[in-house]
């Protein structure tokens, strides 16, 4: 184990090993606030198969569409929306993922 080839050549692939994990992980996720129209893509659109809560924002000829992670504030948000579109501002932390906009709802607020 004193030739230093080898050493050189394991500390190479450990530094590899470590920067390509860095690399593969993406993103780390950011805190955002969006406001827009909050639906369930199954019960209020008939989009999906199953029940999923999006947030819609529309700006001009472009369109984002949020989908909400599962968790205790989103089963909230669908509750309150139900089958209609309603207008909501939604804080949390959004992930990008593939193509689409992961957003892990910390609150959310309908407007009057």
């Amino acid at each position: 184990m004193k030739n230093p080839l080898f050493r050189t050549a394991t500390l190479f692939t450990l530094l590899l090993g470590m920067a390509s994990a860095g690399l593969l992980a993406g993103p780390a996720p950011q805190s955002i606030t969006v406001t827009g129209k909050g639906r369930c893509s199954k019960c209020g659109s008939k989009e999906t198969v199953i029940c999923q809560s999006v947030v819609i924002v529309e700006a001009g000829k472009e369109k984002a569409v949020y989908v909400l992670v599962d968790n205790a504030v989103s089963e909230e948000f669908h509750k309150k929306v139900g089958t209609a579109t309603k207008a909501v501002t939604v804080k949390g932390t959004l992930q990008k993922v593939g193509q689409r906009l992961k957003l892990t709802a910390t609150s959310f607020e309908m407007a009057e």
